[in-house]
């Protein structure tokens, strides 16, 4: 760790991922995806089933660029075969809506103490994510925005990790 003393603290800065580390979806990806689905006329999908369908479609887009249209796909693939007409055409609108929505999210306990002892000893914090545009706003809205020096959000960077490129960003953005 750092030495109480600033100048002899050698860790400048901490880059932080956003979704698994920061926070994550309240209850799961199908739970809210079959709350949407619910409340726009297709009750009873598993939130179990969805879940896995939407590892399932993540997993198969290893180039994914975060995109609105790409999250359609994303979508569409996951409600494929359960819903007589693909998301896309229906309620995906809702569904990419609920995800900037900070009800839609839990922040882990350990963040916000870590992110006070952090800055209290002089170190530059940041988010590094491969998100889209949605997160600057829902970090806002969840209060944690306010503890970063910078968001370096693929979508916006237009490179995602592990690509050496945006940690450079970063490092550009933290003046390091």
């Amino acid at each position: 760790g750092c030495e109480v003393k600033r100048s002899s603290c050698l860790i400048r800065a901490v880059t932080f991922d956003a979704g698994g580390t920061l926070l994550e979806p309240r209850g799961s990806v199908g739970q809210i995806y079959a709350e949407v689905a619910s409340e726009r006329g297709f009750p009873g999908l598993s939130p179990e089933i969805l879940t896995r369908r939407f590892h399932a479609a993540w997993r198969a887009r290893p180039d994914f660029n975060q995109s609105r249209a790409e999250w359609a796909e994303i979508v569409d693939a996951t409600f494929h075969g359960l819903v007589p007409v693909p998301p896309s055409q229906t309620f995906f609108g809702e569904v990419y809506r609920r995800f900037a929505e900070p009800h839609a999210w839990h922040v882990y306990p350990d963040v916000r103490p870590t992110l006070r002892e952090l800055a209290a000893r002089g170190i530059k914090l940041a988010v590094i994510s491969n998100w889209d545009q949605r997160l600057r706003r829902l970090l806002g809205r969840l209060g944690l925005l306010r503890h970063f020096d910078a968001v370096v959000v693929s979508g916006e960077a237009g490179f995602p990790k592990p690509c050496p490129a945006i940690f450079d960003f970063a490092a550009r953005q933290l003046a390091l």
